[in-house]
């Protein structure tokens, strides 16, 4: 843990080989830090730390948990979902720390982002790098509302939703495969690829993308 001074405040031991994270923002446990362990490549885990510092649960999920994202609003609030990347699957944890869903969604599933705003507020955005589409969770009833096809050889992998502004509720989609980020409006159609370089910035080597399956 870095505080706003950068110096490191805490190390907090966690699981075997922790991924991602994602942190509450609202509900009774607001600030609480739930972290994904791949674990090796067998069943995974999920570390809650709470305001202390302190892993206060850990809770079993799927093959090699991702990134996570959190419910913001909705009935729903506060409800953790973890891609699964070994076994296809999205995991949602309840405030009891319980699973109380596991989500078939494509092939290799990698990274989540949760819509703060809109009509589509709170439905859950999770990339499969493999599939080459993003699936569409609605937190309402943890089920997949919709399946977003990109083109062949995307490879998905970072994902994000614009919170504010004319484009709040916009997703945004990091290629790998193709040097492009897709940006995705309602109704659920990608509405245009936009290479790296198209923004200004020269193009940088990218983080490597998660380990392929198999």
């Amino acid at each position: 843990m870095i505080s706003p001074s950068n110096t490191v405040i805490a190390t907090i031991t966690v699981g075997s080989a922790p991924f991602g994270f994602a942190v509450a923002q609202t509900g009774p446990k607001a600030g609480y830090v739930y972290v994904s362990n791949w674990e090796d490549g067998v069943i995974g885990t999920v570390s809650e730390v709470d305001l202390s510092n302190t892993v206060v649960a850990t809770i079993t999920v799927g093959q090699q948990p991702v990134q996570p994202a959190i419910a913001a609003s909705g009935p729903n609030a506060g409800e953790v979902y973890v891609p699964n990347f070994g076994d296809d699957t999205v995991s949602v944890i309840d405030l009891t720390n319980t699973v109380v869903a596991t989500i078939a969604v494509g092939h290799v599933p990698g990274y989540t982002a949760v819509s703060p705003a809109g009509t589509d507020a709170s439905d859950v955005y999770v990339t499969n790098s493999l599939s080459d589409n993003v699936s569409v969770i609605s937190t309402q009833n943890n089920v997949v509302i919709a399946t977003i096809a990109l083109p062949a050889g995307s490879d998905p992998n970072g994902i994000a939703v614009s919170p504010v502004g004319p484009a709040a509720g916009d997703i945004y989609v990091a290629n790998f495969g193709n040097g492009t980020v897709s940006i995705i409006q309602p109704p659920r159609a990608p509405v245009a690829d936009a290479p790296m370089q198209a923004y200004g910035r020269a193009r940088r080597t990218p983080a490597p993308p998660l380990p392929r399956a198999g």
